[in-house]
């Protein structure tokens, strides 16, 4: 039997839907490669006030009352103490 041209629809509608929902995804979880290059532009950016900045959009998320930037801006503050730690390990 010959699928219908609703039927086809639907599937390749569906298909766009699980998609996008994988974008959505990564778009809304970060890699963990995303967190060091954002702390490495953030140290490049504000060198030694780059923990406290990042300290400080973490506390802006959460009087936004958005989790998920809070716990984004707190994995970029501790990638920042952990390359700063090493620069100094490095000198």
């Amino acid at each position: 039997m010959v699928p219908s041209i609703a039927t086809a629809y639907n599937v390749k509608r569906s298909k766009a839907a699980e998609d996008w929902a994988a974008i959505r995804a990564r778009m809304e979880k970060p890699v963990e490669v995303d967190i060091w290059r954002a702390a490495n532009l953030l140290i490049h950016q504000r060198g030694d006030e780059a923990e406290m900045f990042a300290a400080r959009r973490a506390d802006l998320m959460l009087d936004r009352d958005d989790p998920d930037g809070q716990l984004v801006w707190s994995w970029i503050r501790q990638a920042v103490v952990e390359l700063q730690a090493q620069k100094v390990a490095w000198h």
